[in-house]
């Protein structure tokens, strides 16, 4: 589990929830007032077929503000001064992208 300013980052998998691991990744030139950045890693398991990957913040019961960009995709959630951005490197509305296969095939 990661904890956050606004509570712990929670990960289920098919509505399971499940362990991950958080590396700490390295603030840049682009991340100027960010406190922490980090990689979160789950191992796809291909004999899952299709899997719902679904990140949460189980203390937050709004709904964030989305973004969505080319191959990448991100919420928002804002709580006083404090944003706090998830975000996923991917193309989930397409099942096959530059040798990526996202069908879960």
């Amino acid at each position: 589990m990661l904890s956050t300013s606004l509570g712990p980052i929670k990960i289920y998998v098919n509505d399971i929830d499940i362990d991950f691991i958080a590396v700490r990744y390295i603030l840049d030139e682009h991340c100027k007032d960010v406190n922490g950045r980090y990689f979160i890693q789950y191992e796809y398991k291909k004999e899952y077929k299709k899997q719902k990957i679904r990140c949460c913040l189980p203390s937050i019961k709004e709904e964030g503000d989305i973004e969505i960009g080319e191959r990448q995709e991100a919420i928002f959630f804002y709580k006083d001064f404090t944003i706090l951005t998830i975000g996923i490197e991917a193309s989930l509305g397409t099942y096959e992208e530059y040798g990526y296969d996202y069908s879960g095939s």
